[in-house]
């Protein structure tokens, strides 16, 4: 029946055609997860003579030709296009290949042909550890404890690593178990990240349990690590318990003996009993001292006191005003950040402040005097008061019917200028005695004239009493807290007019109240 001459080897599949660890001759694969087992397929050869026959395959450690892999065999004979076979250990990182020649009917065969080749990567990536994954946090910085939010999850982690293949992605669980993923209600595992971080909305956290950021790594190859969990988080979406009205202290750092009142205008304090949170528990408090009953107003001069621990404060307000009430106002934070309404207390009062005056000398001397020559004499009295509405300095002498007198029964009359109406002396007007205030800090009174100079002897712009026992001469007032001293001028001026030699005194007594 004759033969037909074929000489020409026949033509392998192309390199692109031999497909490593696949046997669909369809998904070439460049990684391979297991250490002994291998597979490949290919696309057919050709021959255009006597057609091919068959093929042998190999699982090479060398691109170029048939190289074993331990524990292999060249296989012959093959009419399948799929091979599979089992190593005694490839090593991780190494490159194998897919070797493959055909054979024609007459007995032509080829050279080799090898795929691209594929890595052995069969160990497990590694997990970011418990530190590395932060609950309730999107910026990889801020592990959260608790949540106030029973619905609303968020993770972020830091990267896992893979020294072979590397990393490729993740897989993220937000769950109730730390040993790995059982969803949280409402939620499940999310696979395919790249972002590192992750959201999902839950049906409803149970509160006070704990839930847990669970993650595990997958490398390019395909291997997946074990879960690691996060320390956890738990849900706490009630507001914390405030100390009652009775358990806010006003004016008391000692957590007992609340006052109602005070006498200083620039000074506040108050203690408090400690507020509850059955869940998360009480992280610290706000305190405000309050002109309201009903939250924080803050009295002038103080501001609302934050991330309180002690359970006590203290401020110095610009001034308390008499008749007013005032309240230590408190609310309580949680560990989880739920904050409760502001508790006040029954509220406290300032009572009036006090005033406190001196005077330079208890005596003072005009020395001999002449009739009809102005003499004057001056007594520096220093005032202050811890009263928010300042001050009022008066000042009395022992008669009403005479300004000075002596022994010898006669006297010095008062000057005409009344206590609310002082008026003009003028230079020379002889047998009086009278007062005036010729300076005084924060301001004198606009009845005292304009003679503001420090001379004495400046009559012309300045008025003049006479001192009257009954009814008190306001020398001086000041509206405002003046926590530091004021000096007021009281000057003395006697013109002795006619009248018998003598020794002629006088007694005054100057008062200061603080003003309510």
């Amino acid at each position: 029946d004759g033969f037909t001459i074929d000489t020409a080897a026949p033509v392998n599949p192309a390199q692109s055609s031999v497909y490593d660890l696949d046997l669909a001759a369809s998904a070439d694969l460049d990684w391979n997860t297991s250490s002994t087992a291998l597979s490949a397929s290919w696309s057919p050869a050709s021959d255009a003579l006597s057609g091919v026959r068959d093929y042998d395959v190999c699982f090479s450690t060398s691109g170029s030709t048939c190289t074993t892999i331990a524990g292999t065999l060249l296989q012959a004979a093959n009419t399948t296009r799929t091979a599979t076979a089992t190593a005694t250990g490839m090593t991780d990182a190494v490159v194998y290949y897919t070797c493959v020649r055909a054979w024609d009917n007459a007995g032509n065969t080829s050279g080799w042909q090898c795929s691209d080749g594929f890595t052995v990567d069969a160990t497990a990536p590694t997990n970011p550890t418990q530190a590395n994954i932060f609950d309730l946090d999107a910026t990889w910085t801020a592990d959260q404890d608790w949540t106030i939010n029973s619905i609303a999850l968020s993770a972020s982690w830091n990267t896992g690593a893979d020294a072979t293949s590397g990393v490729a992605s993740y897989d993220l669980c937000f769950s109730s178990s730390n040993g790995g993923c059982t969803a949280a209600p409402g939620t499940a595992a999310q696979t395919g990240n790249t972002t590192r971080t992750a959201t999902a909305t839950s049906t409803g956290l149970t509160l006070g349990t704990m839930y847990y950021s669970c993650v595990r790594t997958r490398d390019t190859a395909g291997n997946v690590s074990a879960w690691s969990c996060s320390d956890g988080f738990a849900a706490d979406t009630a507001a914390p318990v405030n100390p009652t009205q009775a358990q806010i202290y006003d004016l008391s750092v000692t957590f007992s003996a609340d006052s109602d009142t005070t006498t200083n205008a620039t000074s506040v304090s108050a203690s408090w009993d400690a507020g509850s949170d059955t869940i998360s528990g009480v992280r610290d408090y706000d305190v405000c001292f309050s002109v309201a009953n009903t939250g924080c107003v803050p009295i002038s001069g103080t501001a609302l006191q934050s991330a309180n621990t002690t359970r006590t404060a203290s401020a110095v307000p610009a001034g308390l005003s008499a008749g007013v009430t005032y309240y230590t106002c408190v609310r309580s934070n949680d560990n989880a950040g739920n904050q409760a309404g502001w508790s006040c207390s029954d509220g406290f009062v300032f009572s009036g402040g006090t005033a406190t005056i001196s005077v330079d000398a208890a005596n003072k001397s005009f020395g001999t005097i002449i009739p009809g020559v102005d003499y004057f004499a001056t007594s520096t009295l220093t005032v202050g008061s811890n009263s928010a509405t300042g001050y009022t300095l008066t000042v009395t002498d022992s008669s009403d019917t005479y300004g000075m007198s002596c022994a010898c029964s006669d006297t010095i009359a008062d000057w005409t200028g009344t206590p609310a109406v002082p008026s003009l002396w003028a230079s020379g007007a002889s047998g009086y005695f009278g007062l005036t205030v010729r300076d005084a800090g924060l301001g004198r009174l606009v009845k005292w004239g304009t003679g503001l100079v420090p001379a004495e002897t400046d009559v012309a712009a300045t008025k003049y009493v006479g001192i009257k026992s009954g009814t008190s001469t306001v020398l001086h007032q000041s509206s405002a807290l003046n926590l530091g001293s004021d000096s007021v001028l009281a000057t003395y001026r006697v013109n002795a007019g006619n009248v018998r030699a003598g020794t002629y005194s006088t007694t005054v007594t100057y008062t200061i109240t603080a003003n309510p």
